[in-house]
């Protein structure tokens, strides 16, 4: 997007034959300085070296020699000075930040940003245009709380569909590459239309449209991925270690962060020394905007949720691997891998030994007295297969614990606490759980499964197919 405003700016009208803008504007050239903090290396180099450096190359593009020798924040001063009236396009001016969360250098570099940019302030009539982009909003109180004369686009239902790709543009320019993928793997277009918006679709800024994530829908087409499955392409440029440790350390559960209530202030908020968790998570990507409300008094309130399974599924095995305090490789390729294959093979006394066993490595402290902390961790590693696991799944009846969906066959789990499997099996039939899925024509299996308060362990399990639970009810 800069690069394309830069072009326009630059008055490069040749770049935009045919197009929409092309008759839409004088092509008046203005002089732009770019800062791209992605070009940026900050972590061998002092943040201000590289300010300094960069404003430094800006002018001899435009062929200014800068008198200042005292910071980046004169040169930049001086620059806009010298100039007149400059566009200013400045890429992830928040990556100094987002890059180091949680440590030292997250808080020194917001100093040394809040300084760096005060030239906009100062020199306000000699800048044309200014647009700043972003991950997050941490510098909004942080960094700029001295700039009111920015104006916060992140929630502007006028821009609510400008970064990332809509089904519509999927559609229609995306083409190409989805009959190459149905012609080489015999796909069917509906059903992997349908899993691309699964996987990588679901980012919102108003709870009323969606978008893709641009890398990974990208990735998914390219000549990388032939056959077309589906891979974390986005969550692997950035591992989520911070949040996870500070999540283990709160003592949140995973059920606790699926869906998020959150007010304006959470929603807008960017202080990043007074940050809750849901914050967070809002502004590092991890949760998106799912519905909104106003409320009688006109308050408004948001539900956060994870965007999409690519999201859904990464986060989650980073967060048990936390939990566990268990390598992130070792959940995946041992955990998850055995859990998938036990339950498809439905060899019930290894996936409890299994189960068992990873809730054996939870922190002790993570620990909460009652049915529901087993509920979430059982819940969680059940997400680790990769399987389509949803949770309270309401029913007519009431609500089952757990439901998973495993192509042609369904399981159904109900659990107990200091009580027995029988217990919860006779739940399943009572409630008839199995009905809303009977229709489908797919294998139903209900699994009854009874924890232990002492010894926070799995101590006796039921698993039988659904139409024994039927002809035992009759």
């Amino acid at each position: 997007m800069l690069s394309t405003l830069k072009a326009i700016f630059e008055g490069k009208k040749a770049l935009f034959k045919g197009l929409w803008i092309e008759n839409k504007i004088e092509w008046a050239t203005k002089p732009v300085i770019y800062i791209d903090f992605n070009a940026m290396n900050f972590r061998n180099n002092t943040l201000e070296a590289e300010l300094d450096k960069t404003i430094t190359e800006q002018a001899q593009h435009h062929g200014i020699v800068l008198q200042a020798n005292d910071g980046a924040k004169a040169k930049f001063t001086e620059l806009l000075q010298k100039l007149g009236s400059a566009v200013v396009l400045i890429d992830e001016y928040d990556k100094p930040i987002t890059d180091f969360l949680g440590e030292p250098q997250a808080e020194q570099h917001l100093g040394a940003l809040k300084n760096f940019y005060g030239a906009l302030k100062s020199q306000d009539a000699f800048v044309h245009f200014c647009l700043l982009t972003g991950v997050s909003k941490f510098g909004k109180i942080s960094i700029f709380s001295d700039l009111n004369n920015l104006q916060d686009l992140s929630l502007s239902p006028l821009f609510a569909n400008m970064l990332g790709i809509t089904q519509e543009e999927l559609n229609h320019n995306f083409q190409p590459y989805f009959y190459h993928l149905v012609r080489n793997n015999n796909l069917d277009i509906n059903d992997l239309k349908q899993q691309l918006k699964k996987w990588y679709n679901g980012y919102s800024w108003d709870a009323k449209h969606t978008l893709y994530c641009p890398f990974s829908l990208l990735n998914y087409f390219s000549a990388a991925n032939p056959t077309g499955a589906f891979h974390n392409y986005w969550f692997e440029t950035g591992t989520p270690t911070f949040l996870t440790k500070r999540i283990r350390e709160e003592g949140f559960l995973p059920n606790d962060l699926e869906w998020r209530e959150a007010g304006f202030s959470t929603v807008q908020g960017a202080d990043l020394s007074n940050v809750g968790i849901t914050g967070l998570l809002l502004q590092t990507g991890y949760l998106t905007i799912k519905e909104q409300k106003t409320l009688p008094n006109g308050s408004v309130i948001y539900t956060l949720g994870y965007p999409n399974e690519e999201v859904r599924q990464s986060f989650n095995t980073h967060l048990f691997a936390e939990y566990a305090q268990t390598p992130v490789d070792q959940v995946e390729h041992t955990i998850s891998a055995q859990m998938r294959h036990q339950l498809q093979q439905q060899n019930w006394p290894a996936f409890i030994q299994t189960l068992n066993s990873a809730l054996a490595n939870i922190a002790h402290h993570i620990y909460r007295p009652g049915e529901d902390w087993f509920h979430a961790m059982t819940h969680l590693a059940l997400t680790l297969t990769g399987l389509q696991a949803i949770s309270e799944y309401s029913t007519f009846n009431g609500r089952i614990d757990d439901v998973l969906f495993d192509g042609q066959t369904i399981f159904i789990f109900e659990y107990k606490m200091d009580k027995s499997a029988n217990a919860a099996f006779e739940q399943i039939a009572q409630k008839q759980y199995a009905l809303p899925f009977q229709t489908q024509g797919k294998k139903i299996i209900g699994i009854g499964i009874n924890f232990s308060s002492a010894t926070k362990s799995i101590t006796d399990w039921v698993a039988h197919p659904i139409e024994l639970i039927q002809t035992i009810k009759v």
